[in-house]
Order: structure tokens, then C-alpha cells, then sequence
């Protein structure tokens, strides 16, 4: 069986090959991006909750100030010993939640940098395998 090719059917048949090669790689790609466009979404709504909850420990902390001034104007400028145990363990209370908080963030923020690095190093890899079989 002889099978007989003319260059310019080699040529097309060439040419069809790796167009479908760069559609699959670009369509990759765009997949890639808009899974990462997702995921920065989700971070900066978790943010966002972030922010308005220490907000609202802020304002906590506020009030707190204000209930001490409070009672020191009237106690004569001098705060009863229960008194002040009681608002320094309220101010322990939410100073530990808020730092457990703060490192509870931290640390999905340093698992979403490495993700992202892979990610970023993986897209690489492909687009350097690209170019090089397009090089040769």
C-alpha cells in the first residue's frame, strides 16, 4: 500500500495540526485565568468581611474606652478594682479572638500565594513548551 502525500497537503496537514495545538493551549489557558480571576474575587469578598468585622471589634474597642472614661468620671477619677478586671478581661477576650483571626487569615493568605506561584510557574512551563516547539 503506498500512501502519497503532495507537499502542499503535508503543508495543510501541518499547519491544521498545530493550530488545534494552540487553540487547546490558548483555550487552556484562558481557562486558567479565569479560575484565577475567581479565586481573587473570593479573597477580596473574604476581605472585605474582614474588614468590616475588625471594624466593628474597632468600635467595640471604642465603646470599651468610652465605658472606662465613663467610669472614672463617676468614681471621682479613681476606677474600682473589679471594675477594671472586668473590662480588662472583655478587652482579653476580643483581642485573643481578633489575633486568632489575624493569623486564621494568614495563613489561607500564604496558601493562596503558593497556589499562585504553581499556577504562575505551571502557565510558564506550557508557554516555554510552546514557543519551544515553535522554534523548531
Amino acid at each position: 500500500m503506498v500512501i502519497e502525500l503532495q507537499l502542499w497537503h503535508l503543508i495543510s496537514l501541518l499547519l491544521s495540526f498545530f493550530g488545534a495545538v494552540w487553540g487547546s493551549a490558548k483555550m487552556l489557558a484562558a481557562q486558567f485565568e479565569k479560575r484565577i480571576g475567581e479565586r481573587f474575587d473570593a479573597q477580596e469578598k473574604r476581605g472585605e468581611l474582614t474588614n468590616e468585622r475588625i471594624d466593628d471589634l474597632s468600635s467595640r474597642f471604642d465603646d470599651l474606652d468610652n465605658a472606662l472614661r465613663t467610669l472614672k468620671g463617676d468614681s471621682g477619677g479613681h476606677l474600682r478594682h473589679t471594675d477594671l478586671d472586668d473590662l480588662r478581661r472583655e478587652q482579653k477576650d476580643d483581642r485573643e479572638k481578633l489575633y486568632t483571626r489575624i493569623n486564621t487569615i494568614d495563613a489561607k493568605m500564604n496558601q493562596v500565594i503558593g497556589e499562585f506561584r504553581t499556577t504562575r510557574d505551571t502557565l510558564q512551563m506550557l508557554m516555554n513548551k510552546i514557543t519551544q516547539k515553535g522554534l523548531e
